[in-house]
């Protein structure tokens, strides 16, 4: 997508002047983020084969600032399909430059919507594909008679049976992973048939990567603790499968509840991280005789107790032998 400067600070006018979005932004004027955001513009530039060159259009998307302003301007530009689902009352939803909506009108109609956009927006090359399923972020949609199903969806491009590769504590992001892995499952796959598929493929990939069936079994039943504590043994059938999800799907809102007030806690209290290296044993042992070392001493002076601030801990895994004897051969060569 190139789009010319000029459209981008449109699209950023409008998104600014929203309702929505408050007038004021770390106490920066809506005028004063479109000139900043002009002379970044204006300013990116890059040298090839010895030469100088200038962006006119778009810009190097490695930038954070240019994948906010490329979210932005893909926002003012979806808005005439989004108005049509929404009176039509369909789904529609967009991750960066892929998106996806149901549609039950028809045809001629939706074709106008896609000319519509096509007008005016000449700069955004429009792919569309209809169809009864979809791919969408690795997730297997399909309306199957006026049912919705979905599972997960695996890339046969990709070479199956392939862990995350990792050189900082590969087995704790391994363990990380398996857990992230059963939930995307339970939360993609509305039948307990295609669920029990992903898993034997979860188990399968962790026994090709040397794995043992004890840490197999240890984290599938760590998986059930955690999503449903008060009944951690679950033989699954359609119907525990149902409630399992409907607690995975609880569990996910509250931890982003949780992640929110963190966020708020920080925001209105300050806050200092500190961090320990650790390796093996109970981390909570060691943060409790912190705190309690912290209450007694720390706290126990007025002066710097007036500052109210709050302590976060957090540990930093060891290198593992390969990653750290790694590190020494491209530090010596």
């Amino acid at each position: 997508m190139r789009v010319s400067h000029a459209d981008i600070l449109t699209a950023l006018n409008r998104f600014l002047v929203n309702p929505i979005v408050d007038g004021r932004h770390q106490r920066l004027t809506n005028d004063a983020i479109e000139e900043l955001t002009a002379l970044f513009l204006r300013n990116n530039i890059f040298s090839y084969h010895g030469k100088l060159y200038r962006h006119v259009k778009g810009g190097p998307l490695n930038f954070p600032l240019t994948r906010l302003l490329c979210n932005i301007y893909l926002h003012d530009w979806q808005s005439p399909l989004v108005r049509q689902t929404r009176i039509a009352e369909e789904l529609y939803g967009r991750y960066h430059h892929t998106g996806f909506f149901t549609w039950n009108g028809s045809i001629d109609k939706l074709q106008a919507c896609f000319i519509e956009l096509n007008t005016q927006y000449p700069d955004i090359q429009l792919t569309t594909s209809i169809g009864s399923n979809v791919h969408f972020l690795n997730a297997y949609i399909e309306n199957q008679k006026g049912s919705l199903y979905t599972r997960v969806h695996h890339d046969p491009l990709i070479q199956p049976f392939l862990l995350p590769y990792t050189t900082d504590h590969p087995r704790l992001w391994h363990r990380q992973w398996f857990r992230f892995a059963l939930m995307r499952a339970g939360l993609y796959c509305t039948t307990l048939e295609d669920f029990n598929d992903e898993r034997i493929q979860i188990e399968l990939t962790f026994l090709a990567n040397g794995y043992s069936f004890d840490f197999i079994e240890y984290h599938i039943q760590q998986f059930f603790r955690l999503i449903n504590p008060n009944k951690p043994e679950i033989h699954l059938n359609r119907f525990t499968y149902n409630s399992l999800r409907t607690n995975l799907f609880q569990y996910i809102d509250q931890q982003q509840r949780d992640i929110e007030q963190q966020q708020r806690l920080e925001k209105n209290c300050p806050s200092i991280q500190l961090y320990y290296l650790f390796d093996w044993g109970s981390r909570w042992k060691f943060n409790e005789e912190f705190y309690k070392l912290w209450s007694t001493n720390i706290e126990a002076d007025p002066i710097f107790k007036t500052y109210g601030l709050n302590i976060i801990l957090n540990s930093k895994h060891c290198y593992s032998s390969n990653a750290l004897l790694a590190q020494q051969h491209i530090t010596h060569s």
